[in-house]
């Protein structure tokens, strides 16, 4: 049975509406936008370049692609839903860019389904953060 969040989910990977953080854009489109004091921020899909040299909008990781957008409309609607403060529109810039990080470092170790990530990679994806954000490189 699929719980309240994936339902919303499903719900708007259906229609056109996306929730209030993300403006001018429906699911499936490549790039989404979100809403910021000065304008707008666009953030595109196809830009995204996983190692390998596919990129995240090809035909081969549309599991990937499809799962990545569910989650940050899981983000979207979990406040609301836990009872929690709504993410901004302006906040998903760090989400999404923080999303494309997680992405290029699993498809680097060949892992390309959130399902099939494990507490061992957890704990490298940890540690690759810990060393990035120390000047120690991002690879």
């Amino acid at each position: 049975m699929a719980s309240q969040q994936e339902t919303a989910v499903l719900r708007l990977a259906a229609t056109d509406k996306m929730p209030p953080q993300f403006v001018d854009c429906v699911f499936d489109d490549d790039a989404w936008y979100t809403p910021h004091p000065g304008g707008r921020t666009r953030h595109s899909w196809s830009r995204i370049e996983l190692r390998g040299g596919t990129k995240l909008t090809s035909p081969v990781n549309s599991e990937l692609l499809r799962a990545s957008k569910m989650f940050l409309v899981l983000i979207a609607l979990g406040g609301a839903v836990a009872g929690r403060r709504v993410p901004r529109g302006s906040s998903f810039a760090s989400y999404f860019n923080g999303l494309r990080q997680l992405l290029i470092w699993m498809s680097g170790r060949h892992v390309f389904a959130f399902r099939d990530l494990t507490l061992s990679h957890v704990i490298g994806y940890r540690s690759f953060l810990q060393h990035r954000s120390i000047g120690k490189g991002a690879h």
